[in-house]
């Protein structure tokens, strides 16, 4: 009896929604999650043809008009909050704009100097704009290494202030930032080395639909998943930055969806927001790069206490041990 119990329950189970589904893969697209008829995603294929037969498994339902997707709950001002002229205040704050910035998962942040060249990353902004980052990037960037380096410092120094001398402690904490510096550096190499992989892989998808005689290209999901993960968190951040609520967020991610995969022309739209998933990679690898820049300097600055301990014998409660 219990058994025929679950089995009807499971008979009974109202599977997920649509909006629901693309929800929970953050408004991308997995192949696993498609209904409708298997197709090979392996064959050679243009990355137009190739959005289009997602398209038509997301939904059985075609998308009535360009702005009304009934299948994904989607009407005129979910679309209008997706165009990319929409969604670019999102990312971009000049200096004097006196909006209320983002508070939450989203910060804006200015830098000083950098070495991306203009040419090459056309996406670049001033210095004095501040561009929106997840929380992750804001974590690992270092708005001032100086004071950084201050706080590392002075920490060592007061811990040590009652063995060793003035100088002796002033040196150990100049060492101790240099070590925090170096790891700081390290993790923006990380993050600037992934951006710069994204980046290929953004610019291969826009020549893939913006050339006058595409190409069939096999395997195209290698290309086309992270493409649409770095356009759907940048999506994502514009809408915190446009202090959107999770009611907006939602349907403005899966109208992004719905324009690339189930509209007419979803060659032209993926070539939109991958040009603008570029430059935005672009402004926040100067961020990035800034804050490097800045690493750099300070630890130039606090080289002469590496300097004066280098022969420094650090003794712990069980043994001594001479620095190489």
């Amino acid at each position: 009896m219990r058994v025929a119990t679950q089995e009807a329950q499971e008979t009974l189970k109202v599977p997920p929604s649509i909006p629901d589904v693309l929800y929970a893969g953050h408004g991308v697209v997995r192949l696993e999650d498609l209904e409708g008829p298997k197709f090979d995603p392996e064959r050679a294929i243009t990355m137009a043809e190739y959005l289009g037969e997602i398209g038509l498994r997301i939904a059985t339902t075609p998308r009535e008009t360009s702005a009304r997707d009934r299948a994904l709950g989607l009407y005129r001002q979910d679309f209008q909050r997706a165009e990319p002229h929409s969604l670019t205040p999102g990312l971009y704050f000049p200096i004097g704009d006196y909006r209320e910035h983002p508070k939450k998962l989203v910060v804006v942040i200015t830098g000083g100097e950098t070495e991306l060249d203009r040419r090459d990353y056309p996406g670049i902004q001033p210095p004095s704009t501040g561009v929106a980052v997840s929380q992750e990037i804001y974590k690992e960037k270092l708005k001032n290494p100086a004071y950084y380096a201050i706080q590392i410092a002075n920490n060592v120094e007061l811990a040590h202030k009652n063995d060793l001398n003035v100088e002796g402690a002033e040196d150990l904490g100049g060492e101790a930032a240099i070590y925090g510096l170096f790891h700081r550096h390290e993790l923006l190499d990380a993050r600037d080395a992934q951006l710069l992989e994204q980046r290929s892989i953004l610019a291969a998808v826009y020549k893939s639909v913006t050339e006058p005689d595409p190409k069939r290209i096999q395997n195209l999901e290698a290309f086309r998943l992270p493409a649409m993960v770095a356009i759907q968190d940048m999506v994502r951040i514009a809408c915190k930055g446009l202090n959107y609520g999770t009611t907006q967020i939602r349907p403005t991610l899966n109208a992004v969806v719905s324009n690339i995969n189930r509209s007419d022309k979803p060659g032209e739209w993926l070539a939109r927001y991958s040009h603008m998933a570029i430059r935005y990679n672009d402004a926040v690898r100067e961020k990035v790069n800034e804050s490097i820049h800045g690493i750099v300097t300070e630890i130039g600055q606090q080289a002469e206490h590496a300097i004066h301990n280098i022969d420094r014998v650090y003794v712990d409660r069980k043994k001594s041990v001479t620095k190489q």
